[in-house]
């Protein structure tokens, strides 16, 4: 009996440690890659910062796929799968024997590299990783090249606590995603001090219509040459009781990222057509009122029905009405483009097509699509007087545009030889701090 009974204690004992076995591999391993997971990389840091991993010195490198959310949807999720499991092959090959990978989200590895020190050597190393990730991924007779954004964080140089180092390296990664693609970027404070700024501004952002804390400035636009006024195009401020003047190159890229720039443009349509309509009988002629539209909000699939209903409430005769826009908004779908612009059109709004050149710049966008205006970017005014080649280029606009029978309005305008300039070679409109700055209603 007693043989019987420690054969089955023995038996029980095995599959404990095989169950232990098998939670242990859930708790801390990726099923897709076999890497270590997010559990397994920061118990690696934390062994290697008490000492017990005898690691010293490391670079944590965090990186992720460019566009593989769009590769995963244009493929299909397996696909995506088989790739990143490719791509790890290929890694394997070049980051050393010493060095950690694990998987830390659904494109997202981080890298834990002992020992390298300076910068170079650390951008050395991810060149040789970058490379192994442009290998091509050969499907269905296609060649797919991919691209990745590193963030990076040195112990002990940027923090000493594993939650620290994760959390910085994260800001790094972010920081290096808004430069754009194949992009590396290391850690330092400012960074942070950033982010927490922006976070300070997206949470004050959300409350700041309710609380009453926007408001809209009007820059006058004038005819050329006579200087008589055209219009006004519509600006947004923002002034907050504890932050002060927010600049909107601060806060209109958060409202377009975190989405309330589509409550924010519903706000400014509103109470610029409301502000417009008591003062439109002021003058003999009721000058053009241009709104911004952001890319975020004219992807909105109410945009159309909140024009509709802003024109019902306010009384604004749309004829006074010009959207500006960028060319951003043509990217995802120049079908729908079309086809909401030609809404607008039939509603009376005139089109303009802002910053111009700044873009992708298409001249079929220019043929194809509703425009009545071109916009020249302030960038191409400014060397005007300065850069004698750069004026050819505002005249080719000026030339290209009128060709299309586009009119052409050219802002930032600052000195009296841009306007000279601008007068001599046709330009239609300007608007810019040389003939009038951006007032407020009451001093409008």
């Amino acid at each position: 009996v007693s043989i019987l009974v420690c054969s089955i204690i023995h038996t029980q004992l095995i599959q404990l440690k095989k169950d232990e076995r098998n939670l242990y591999k859930l708790a801390y391993t990726d099923t897709l890659t076999g890497l270590p997971n997010r559990n397994a990389e920061l118990r690696e840091i934390e062994r290697c910062i008490s000492g017990e991993a005898h690691i010293p010195i490391f670079t944590l490198i965090l990186f992720d796929y460019d566009n593989f959310k769009m590769f995963n949807e244009f493929l299909g999720h397996h696909i995506g799968d088989i790739f990143l499991i490719e791509s790890i092959h290929h890694l394997r090959g070049v980051m050393g024997k010493e060095a950690v990978l694990g998987r830390v989200g659904d494109d997202r590895f981080l890298l834990l590299l002992p020992g390298i020190k300076t910068e170079d050597e650390i951008l050395h190393y991810i060149d040789g990783l970058k490379r192994e990730i442009a290998a091509p991924f050969f499907y269905k007779g296609h060649d797919y090249h991919m691209t990745a954004c590193f963030g990076v964080v040195r112990y002990p140089k940027d923090s000493a606590t594993a939650g620290d180092l994760m959390r910085q390296v994260e800001i790094a990664l972010f920081r290096a995603k808004s430069h754009g693609k194949n992009c590396v970027v290391f850690f330092d404070e400012r960074m942070q001090q950033t982010l927490e700024r922006q976070m300070t501004l997206e949470n004050k952002l959300i409350a700041a219509i309710d609380k009453k804390e926007l408001y809209l400035e009007y820059q006058p636009q004038y005819h050329v040459p006579d200087r008589t006024l055209r219009g006004f195009e519509v600006l947004v401020r923002w002034e907050s009781p504890d932050m002060g003047h927010i600049a909107p190159l601060d806060f209109i890229p958060l409202a377009e990222a975190n989405g309330t720039i589509v409550t924010i443009g519903k706000w400014i349509l509103h109470e610029a057509c409301t502000q417009f309509a008591r003062l439109k009988s002021m003058y003999e002629k009721p000058p053009v009122l241009a709104i911004n539209i952001s890319v975020v909000q004219f992807s909105d699939p109410e945009f159309l029905p909140i024009v509709r209903q802003t024109l019902s409430d306010t009384g604004i005769d749309p004829c006074y009405l010009e959207f500006e826009i960028t060319e951003s908004v043509f990217i995802k779908s120049q079908e729908r483009t079309k086809r909401i612009l030609d809404e607008l059109k039939k509603l009376g709004i005139r089109i303009s097509l802002d910053d111009f050149g700044t873009g992708y710049s298409s001249l079929s966008y220019l043929r194809s699509l509703p425009l009545d205006i071109v916009k020249i970017d302030k960038s191409f005014i400014d060397p005007i007087g300065t850069i004698p080649e750069d004026k050819n280029i505002v005249r080719s606009i000026i030339d290209m545009a009128h060709k299309l029978d586009l009119r052409v309005v050219a802002e930032g305008i600052e000195r009296l030889e841009q306007f000279d300039y601008l007068v001599r070679n046709d330009c239609d409109f300007i608007q810019g701090n040389y003939l009038g700055k951006p007032v407020t209603i009451s001093a409008l």
